[in-house]
């Protein structure tokens, strides 16, 4: 009796982790978008380049944050004087590495 627990207590831990497997797999959107609502966020006011992956942007604060991203869509279509929402994340590096811009 102890033994046919045991193996169905095994037999169902082992199909609880491939049923979260599969369901981690199947759903790549959303993981990828749950990793941009736990990054940091900022509201400001787009000043322009400083090289082509660093950008300045004003804070309603008065703050000034630099921003790098190498994604080349932002660079031909970010416009100074114009607000964002800039989601990002802090590397080791401590340089804030944007994820999403959104107007």
């Amino acid at each position: 009796m102890v033994n046919k627990l045991k193996k169905g207590l095994m037999a169902l831990g082992i199909m609880g982790a491939l049923f979260t497997g599969v369901l981690g797999m199947a759903m790549p959107a959303e993981a990828a978008w749950s990793n941009v609502e736990q990054s940091l966020y900022e509201k400001g006011t787009f000043i322009g380049w400083a090289d082509t992956n660093s950008f300045e942007v004003r804070l309603s604060s008065g703050k000034y944050m630099v921003f790098r991203s190498s994604n080349d869509w932002y660079e031909k279509n970010l416009k100074p004087g114009t607000t964002y929402t800039y989601y990002y994340s802090v590397n080791k590096y401590g340089q804030n590495i944007i994820s999403k811009i959104q107007k």
